[in-house]
């Protein structure tokens, strides 16, 4: 059964180096930005508490902060790997755990039709969105465009992937080191998107 539908991983999957939020925060000369705003030092605590961490961004507009992610390192391959997936009529998406307006902003540079991520609200709240509700997520967008599980593919590069790739047919791993305790996955070490988008193809 031929894949219809691939959700991407964004931070050491499809960019390297650097993840999004330490590209904004370093490129906006504010380093503590990178501790303060990662969602994952965020668990257990309160709606309040979360919104008076990301209160610093209230000051700047989605797109003054958005657009240093034109600084982020790009995986290898991966412009020629959405080419060849768009090309052949396959649905991509991005789910990260990173925050809305950067995987938006990937999400259009790559030409994918859906993305999944934490919310950074206008009224400066938090809606969260943790490494489990990948799978989740990808699900309901399964079950959206009537795609069945077999016809899925997920790309990801760490544990934190796990929900994504038990929710797809096929997982891809393009971490560097072996993926102990992720059953079932193919895994492409030296990272490069094109060689997984091919290999996807040829399923």
């Amino acid at each position: 059964m031929a894949i219809r539908l691939v959700a991407f991983d964004l931070d050491g999957t499809l960019i390297r180096g650097r993840n999004s939020l330490a590209v904004i925060a370093g490129a906006l000369h504010r380093p503590e930005w990178e501790e303060r705003m990662e969602i994952l030092e965020m668990r257990g605590e309160s709606p309040e508490e979360m919104k008076q961490r990301v209160a610093p961004w209230t000051e700047l507009s989605r797109g003054e902060l958005s657009r240093e992610l034109a600084h982020a390192r790009l995986a290898p391959g991966v412009d020629e790997a959405f080419q060849l997936l768009h090309e052949r009529h396959l649905t991509t998406a991005i789910v990260s755990i990173s925050w809305d307006f950067m995987v938006e902003w990937f999400a259009e540079r790559f030409g994918a039709a859906h993305w999944a991520a934490v919310g950074f609200n206008r009224d400066g709240t938090v809606t969260p969105f943790w490494p489990e509700d990948k799978g989740p997520w990808l699900e309901r967008l399964m079950a959206t465009l009537h795609v069945s599980r077999h016809e899925v593919a997920a790309v990801g590069d760490s544990p934190r992937d796990a929900s994504l790739f038990r929710a797809a047919g096929h997982a891809f791993y393009v971490g560097t080191e072996d993926p102990e305790g992720l059953d079932g996955v193919r895994h492409y070490p030296d990272g490069n998107i094109a060689v997984v988008a091919r290999a996807i193809l040829s399923l």
